[in-house]
């Protein structure tokens, strides 16, 4: 998995990439749609080492 789609420097100028759906970062600071997507499944359905005591679905099926 490649980390950085944006090509950056001060002799290149910048550009973008082809297919950001295979990028974690679209420059060094904006998360990728690809990476705002796996930060919500692990919020949502990720094991308890990610989410401390419990996910959200977890949460919201409490009774």
């Amino acid at each position: 998995m490649l980390w950085d789609c944006g090509v950056s420097g001060l002799s290149q100028g910048y550009g973008l990439c082809e297919n950001d759906t295979e990028y974690l970062f679209f420059d060094s600071f904006h998360l990728t749609e690809k990476a705002h997507r796996q930060i919500a499944e692990l919020i949502w359905s990720g094991p308890s080492n990610v989410t401390a005591r419990c996910n959200l679905k977890t949460l919201f099926e409490l009774k």
